[in-house]
């Protein structure tokens, strides 16, 4: 399977991905000639997993050993080589002649693909650049990089949306690791660069994947990055992408300590520290100047032994946090306004508002449902009359210091939280300075003016708090959130989140983060760049284009006809009456059924009616 379709014609299906690639003109091979090539001659090639034809990612796996025909299924996880030199024979005699530069090469070794639909696969055909082929007397150009990529398996899936912050779409991968700004478009071209890529399909697999990865590495500028999301649930709950905490922080963990960096999202400890939440009950009880409102964790032990008696002691305690600051009281224990946040919790899947003890109770044995007894939850007073969230998003930018940070600072529209119309959270729809000043702070623009000057004054309080707890300046990226509550005597600024790297971006596009996490990967433990023309100054932080909706973009010819008619201008009248968002979608086709309902059901007592 493996032979064939490395050299197959680009499906029908993968129109788009890197697997269709233009022939390159003749370039001068990395030991300064073109000699022809004769088949069976032994070489070193450079492979690309994501050249496949066909969008297939195999990789050259580590453990297990070449021989001849198909071998047995390997244990999983998947975990190999998808990026750089590997032993190689030249299938078909190349001369420089005609001008076509690339060469049929025969890989070496046993392949596998993430889906593992068959055996593994003894050796592989493939075509690369003649620059990119080497004989074996030649030495390798030095490796600038080697990275350890830790991905979920599934990547054809159909997950076409939150593209910058969805580990499940593949095309936020592609953007850290292969388009413009990435490792691979500044190294994979003179062949400096290799990448070992795990896919991993549940917790289980990440124990497999062990230090023989590091000592497997050429350069010694090692790098991990981990596309999962940690959670604390047992294995039958979790959903795609989702891992087991303990089980990817100890292999982070491990890693760092055979001397593998981690440049994604952040080094272990920190990342403990801002996916759990852990900083945000000592940050609001050690740091008042920091805006943190009033939190405690919850003891679980204690609650699940006795929920309303916890409750109670949680809320109290809230309580008096906030009058030993000096804040009004607001009424009774039973009035009191909360929010209970799960650690390791993502997507505003782990936020429920409550009210008064039993509101709390009620919350936590939701969140809590599957939780260890160790587990991370946190109680926090509600901050009232939020209208919006400032947000600083940020990428640390190595090109102007050591310890510069470049931000952009976007305003947030809300939308209502799950399950209590009344609590409001901060949608994905941002808002410019003029619509802030109209609807946010009722045409008062020096409110809007000393708004965001107080949440670039705290964001410069948190860039040293994270210095002053030992972390140093956070990268590649990361984003500071604020609650924006306007009232009577001026505006009141929150934190609310500090969001680890991969989260949104808010409607920014991800050029500056690609970027920084190239920066941040090419200088080496000394903090020294590991290759000429790093750091990289960051592109300004600009909107992104809006994507393409790609079932749009790959509807049949008939479909779009169709859209010209009555049901076409049906959909179009409802958009622009009622705005596109999904939910509108849904009251769309629910209305629309109705009236298909209807003229059936119309239809079938005329029938009866003229058989009377």
């Amino acid at each position: 399977r493996a032979q064939a379709l490395a050299l197959g014609s680009p499906s029908s299906r993968d129109s788009g991905r890197p697997g269709q690639r233009r022939r390159p003109t003749m370039a001068a091979t990395a030991d300064g000639s073109t000699r022809a090539l004769s088949e069976g001659e032994p070489v070193r090639a450079f492979y690309h997993a994501h050249d496949h034809p066909q969008g297939y990612r195999f990789v050259r796996l580590l453990d297990v050993p070449p021989e001849e025909g198909g071998a047995p299924r390997c244990r999983e996880p998947v975990l190999g080589m998808s990026t750089g030199w590997i032993p190689a024979t030249i299938a078909r005699d190349w001369k420089p002649q005609g001008g076509d530069d690339m060469v049929l090469v025969k890989f070496r070794g046993s392949f596998d693909d993430a889906y593992q639909e068959e055996n593994v696969v003894h050796d592989m055909y493939w075509e690369v650049r003649r620059n990119l082929v080497l004989p074996v007397s030649s030495p390798l150009p030095p490796a600038s990089l080697s990275l350890l990529v830790v991905r979920w398996f599934d990547y054809w899936n159909k997950n076409t949306r939150s593209r910058c912050h969805d580990i499940t779409n593949d095309s936020m991968l592609r953007d850290v690791l292969l388009d413009r700004g990435s490792p691979h478009e500044a190294l994979a071209a003179s062949g400096s660069l290799e990448v070992y890529t795990a896919f991993i399909r549940n917790s289980g697999d990440l124990a497999s994947v062990t230090p023989a990865v590091v000592q497997a590495m050429r350069s010694n500028n090692r790098v991990g990055m981990y596309f999962l999301w940690p959670v604390q649930r047992p294995a039958e709950y979790l959903d795609k992408g989702s891992v087991s905490e303990p089980a990817l922080l100890g292999l982070m963990e491990r890693m760092e300590a055979n001397g593998m960096r981690t440049c994604w999202p952040h080094p272990s400890r920190l990342y403990r520290q801002l996916a759990g939440k852990l900083w945000v009950e000592r940050a609001s009880q050690a740091r008042p100047d920091l805006r943190v409102p009033p939190t405690v964790r919850v003891d679980v032990r204690r609650f699940r032994a006795d929920a309303l008696g916890a409750a109670q002691a949680m809320i109290q305690e809230l309580i008096d946090i906030r009058t030993r600051r000096g804040g009004a009281g607001s009424g009774s224990p039973e009035s009191f306004l909360g929010v209970a946040k799960l650690g390791f919790s993502w997507m505003g899947e782990g936020v429920r508002a409550f009210t008064g003890p039993r509101g709390l109770v009620g919350v936590l044995q939701e969140l809590l449902r599957w939780a260890p007894d160790d587990g991370v939850c946190l109680v926090q007073e509600r901050v009232a009359n939020v209208r919006c969230e400032f947000r600083l998003v940020c990428s640390r930018d190595h090109a102007r210091g050591p310890d510069a940070v470049t931000w952009e600072l976007v305003r947030m529209q809300q939308k209502q939280s799950r399950g209590d119309a009344n609590f409001l959270i901060a949608s994905h729809k941002n808002m410019t300075p003029a619509e802030a000043v109209r609807d946010i702070f009722r045409g008062n623009s020096r409110a809007l003016e000393a708004a965001e000057a107080e949440v670039k004054r705290l964001g410069e309080l948190w860039l040293a708090w994270f210095r002053e707890e030992g972390y140093g300046t956070p990268g590649p990226a990361f984003r500071l959130d604020f609650m924006v509550a306007p009232s009577a005597q001026g505006v009141e600024i929150w934190t609310v989140e500090i969001c680890e790297c991969g989260g949104s971006l808010c409607g920014l596009a991800t050029d500056a983060r690609t970027v920084a996490t190239t920066n941040e990967c090419m200088l080496g433990q000394n903090g020294a760049a590991t290759a000429l023309g790093f750091p990289r100054p960051l592109p300004p932080m600009r909107a992104a284009p809006v994507p393409v909706d790609e079932r749009s973009r790959n509807r049949p010819a008939s479909c779009e006809a169709s859209s010209n008619g009555l049901f076409g201008r049906l959909l179009g009248f409802f958009r622009a009456a009622f705005g596109s968002e999904r939910g509108q979608m849904v009251i769309f086709w629910a209305l629309l059924a109705g009236v298909v309902s209807f003229w059936s059901r119309r239809r079938r007592r005329l029938q009866l009616k003229s058989a009377a």
